[in-house]
């Protein structure tokens, strides 16, 4: 009886030692679209995979004219998932006869080429999935296609499990016989340099009313790739998580701790050294079993001011920040146009150095953006830019790769672009221009509005201490004689315009032994570094004011406020101690009497 029971358990153990388990149902592979699973049942197994038997080998058979284009993952019952690899064969086409497992005998399947016949060291190490987990289920092999031209289909896939599973194997080693160093340096790291496309934004711009549409690319234009890796570490907030939670309780996405890659060439060694840096958290999504690199681009709508760094300029509408897979989505040879250096030189790939070198690519757990490529998000991707109430008029798109400064770069200072737009479809805006109606020098001057669309209120600063926010048209009466600066305002919810000119009054009645005119000269004018104002008191009296205004009405600085004997009087202006820089001022003065407006010109 012992012997028997013996030879049943010997029995057990030989079929446990290796099963494989395997399906032939054909599935097409979209093109550019959603991710396709080939399901795979298991059953009859022990009811925990791990160390001493467990999960082993995945085996398929897929044609597809564009190797590269693919990703290929595999999900075990407990939603365990890894990448299997993703943009390996370029071109070529077919995996035939490919098996994947930790001793592949072919070596690494990255450094390997189409069709792939054989056995090949996955990306990812498969014990991963001997997690002690019931492997008796649905097994799913997911494959997706990552770029528009090309298709295909999955014809086969199976896996298998055996006793002693092998342990991971260590990174790959990453050669590159044709890498090089900038200005021929033996040693250096492989740094990358995002940009933002210009050309792409002006080819993928569309406005409707209360909107505007961009596409949005970021080309790689260094001498390394930009590589990023999750870590299968997910939190909420700082609390550490299962990466299959589908969402935070408090709704928000679930956040992955990645890392970037930096390759190293040391004394022009082909294989590369590399090194780790953290690179934030991105948030996973359970799902589709990948990260998106958060807060990868944004986009403005900016008014331009004289800093020549845009990204300086005051938002007027700004765009949702995107979340990205970074993926090679097209070249700076086939995209041409989208990758221009920092002297506004276009670039073919094989212009960037070391132009299409690169590991991973994909929209997995492991992305990157191989040197002299680009990722594209297309205008129908993007959110739109809404324009709350901005009016039609000359702006600029501000696009900034990588805001965040998240990941490490050749030059951090090169990754926006700014592309003028004029708006024509939004509200119009309101003029401030204005006519004025004058007899002469007669004191009842007439001012018309010429176009007050969409204007939401507006006043009159007729220049005499009077105020009118009422009126248009409007007739003023002047009180005294002078040259006064009319200042128009426009408020309206596309901003505030204001409009400013002179009005010289000459017919009002002044005793005779009183100047009709209390300015005698600002001289010079134009102004360099000094000049000497010449004005008449009535009488030992305060002088209300002597005011620097600039060409909008806005007053810069009160100059003047003393008593003063009756009679002419000179000041000095000093416009370098007054730090005003060069155009045009206006001089108020008010003597008690009569307000004057006196306009001069700094150079």
């Amino acid at each position: 009886m012992k012997k028997l029971i013996l030879f049943a358990l010997l029995l057990a153990f030989k079929f446990v030692s290796a099963q494989t388990f395997s399906t032939t149902t054909w599935v097409a592979i979209p093109d550019n679209g959603p991710q396709v699973s080939v399901p795979v049942a298991v059953s009859g197994l022990p009811a925990s995979i791990n160390s001493s038997f467990g999960f082993v080998q995945v085996c398929l058979e897929i044609t597809h004219t564009w190797d590269a284009d693919l990703e290929v993952r595999l999900k075990s019952p407990d939603n365990t998932n890894i990448i299997l690899f993703s943009g390996v064969g370029g071109s070529e086409n077919n995996f035939t006869g490919t098996c994947l497992s930790n001793n592949g005998g072919n070596g690494f399947i990255l450094n390997a080429n189409a069709p792939f016949t054989g056995n090949y060291i996955p990306f990812n190490g498969l014990n991963v999935f001997n997690n002690n987990q019931d492997p008796n289920g649905t097994w799913e092999l997911l494959v997706r296609d990552t770029y528009s031209a090309d298709t295909g289909s999955i014809h086969f896939a199976s896996i298998t499990f055996s006793n002693n599973p092998p342990p991971d194997p260590g990174p790959p080693p990453v050669i590159c016989s044709t890498c090089a160093c900038p200005s021929g340096a033996a040693t250096c790291p492989l740094m990358p340099d995002m940009t933002a496309s210009a050309l792409c934004i002006i080819q993928q711009m569309n406005e409707t009313p209360g909107f505007v549409d961009i596409g949005n690319a970021t080309p790689n234009i260094g001498w390394g790739p930009l590589e990023v890796h999750g870590t299968g570490n997910c939190y909420c907030d700082t609390v550490p998580v299962p990466c299959t939670l589908s969402q935070c309780p408090n709704g928000t996405q679930v956040k992955e701790a990645i890392y970037q890659t930096i390759y190293t060439r040391v004394n022009n060694n082909d294989t590369l050294q590399s090194y780790n840096v953290p690179a934030g958290y991105m948030s996973f999504h359970p799902n589709h079993g990948h990260m998106h690199v958060d807060n990868w681009a944004s986009y403005s709508i900016r008014q331009a001011t004289s800093n020549p760094d845009a990204t300086t300029w005051p938002i007027l509408a700004a765009g949702t920040k995107q979340s990205f897979c970074l993926i090679n989505l097209s070249s700076c040879t086939a995209s041409h146009g989208y990758c221009v250096n920092n002297q506004g030189d276009t670039l073919h790939t094989n212009q960037v150095l070391n132009g299409g070198f690169g590991v991973i690519s994909g929209c997995g757990r492991h992305q990157g953006i191989y040197t002299g490529m680009l990722d594209i998000y297309a205008m129908g991707l993007n959110d739109p830019i809404p324009l709350n109430g901005l009016c039609n008029g000359d702006y600029y798109i501000v696009s900034i790769t990588d805001p965040d400064n998240n990941f490490v770069e050749a030059d951090e200072n090169n990754n926006w672009v700014a592309v003028p737009i004029t708006l024509t479809q939004q509200m119009q805006p309101p003029s401030a221009a204005f006519n004025i109606t004058q007899n002469g020098g007669s004191p009842n001057v007439g001012f018309t509005a010429s176009n007050l669309v969409n204007a939401t209120s507006f006043y009159w600063d007729f220049g005499d201490g009077n105020i009118d926010s009422t009126n248009n048209p409007v007739i003023h009466t002047y009180s005294a004689n002078g040259t006064y600066m009319v200042t128009f305002t426009v408020i309206s919810p596309c901003g505030i315009f204001t409009v400013t000119d002179t009005v010289v009054v000459t017919t009002v009645s002044v005793s005779e032994n009183l100047p009709a005119s209390f300015y005698v000269s600002i001289t010079p004018n134009p102004v360099n570094e000094k000049a000497v104002l010449k004005f008449y008191s009535f009488g030992t009296q305060e002088i209300p004011g002597i005011s620097l205004v600039d060409i909008h009405g806005k007053v810069i600085h009160q100059l003047l406020n003393k008593r003063f004997a009756e009679g002419y009087h000179q000041i000095e202006l000093d416009v370098k101690s007054l730090q005003l820089s060069a155009g045009v001022y206006m001089l108020r003065i008010n003597n008690g009497r009569q307000i004057h407006t006196l306009r001069f010109t700094v150079i």
